[in-house]
């Protein structure tokens, strides 16, 4: 992940230490360039990173109905239950495979703002509005980030520095926790924790 910090104990801080730490010191991240990336006006890029996706959500799953009904009588009927068999075995198995699970996005980019987290998936940047998390949390290791929110389905991100972003997410989640420094970082105002 990269990103840069200043903290107030010790000018600066390199991007492997605990930023959480940081942040509550009084420690604020910097704005970072870019490239490749036009933000409007005020807003600033913190952090930019490649992560592994997953999005949670359901997904459309076809699946062909086929009735086969050959021979005479008895046949006929023997054939048309073999087919009512088979279309309900393909049925349970598409409703499997539609309903909600983790659904690889494969190796994306991240863009952390003051305002949003932009995501770079299929060639097009998508934006993920902090207004709209209501909750971050990591696995134990620190290398998995689940981001929920309140219409939409969570992400997962799978990198090494994810507690950072939890991080971030922490401070740009409590509007009363934050605010945006002079020279455009984001800095702490003693607010409420998340």
């Amino acid at each position: 992940m990269s990103y840069a910090t200043v903290d107030p104990d010790q000018r600066t801080t390199d991007a492997h230490t605990d930023l959480a730490a940081v942040l509550e010191r009084g420690g604020w991240l910097r704005p970072i360039e870019v490239p490749d990336l036009v933000l409007p006006d005020g807003e600033h890029a913190y952090a930019d990173f490649w992560a592994t996706g997953w999005r949670y959500e359901a997904a459309v799953v076809p699946y062909e109905r086929r009735t086969v009904v050959v021979g005479g009588p008895f046949m006929a009927l023997a054939t048309w239950a073999t087919s009512g068999v088979g279309n309900r075995r393909r049925r349970a198995q598409a409703e499997a495979a539609s309903a909600p699970q983790w659904r690889p996005l494969g190796h994306i980019r991240v863009v952390v703002t003051f305002s949003r987290l932009l995501v770079l998936h299929g060639g097009a940047w998508w934006s993920v509005w902090y207004s709209e998390v209501v909750g971050a949390c990591t696995d134990a290791n620190g290398q998995y980030l689940d981001v929920t929110f309140r219409a939409d389905p969570p992400y997962r991100f799978a990198f090494r520095g994810a507690s950072d972003l939890a991080s971030v997410l922490t401070f740009n989640l409590c509007p009363a926790g934050h605010s945006t420094s002079l020279d455009g970082g984001i800095t702490p105002s003693g607010g409420v924790a998340w």
